[in-house]
């Protein structure tokens, strides 16, 4: 995380790390308009971004399905979300290829 973290700085993207059940565990921005945005939104460590408590989003869509996922502006459930794009990726572990959270 922090070496892709480093990349970000400057641009208004950011890198999410959540557990398997939708819950943000860490966050990198590299964009201060973007990490108040982000706050804004309640996307910040401690927040579950589950779809039973926010709606369609990346985070949401990917841990129901399982798999890849992007919503983009509009595709949000929630208003307060349509100003972002999200691409959500599950994080596997190599061995047993139990689920261990997504990469956002």
């Amino acid at each position: 995380m922090d070496r892709l973290s480093e990349a970000l700085q400057g641009t208004p993207l950011c890198l999410i790390l959540t557990d398997s059940k939708g819950r943000v565990r860490e966050r990198r921005t590299g964009d201060r308009a973007l990490h108040r945005h982000l706050d804004d939104i309640c996307l910040a460590p401690g927040f579950s971004y589950a779809e039973e408590h926010v709606g369609t989003n990346g985070i949401g869509t990917a841990a129901e399905d399982g798999s890849t996922a992007h919503v983009f502006g509009s595709e949000h459930f929630s208003e307060r979300l349509q100003r972002v794009s999200c691409a959500a990726a599950p994080i596997r572990n190599p061995v047993s290829g139990r689920l261990l959270g997504w990469s956002i």
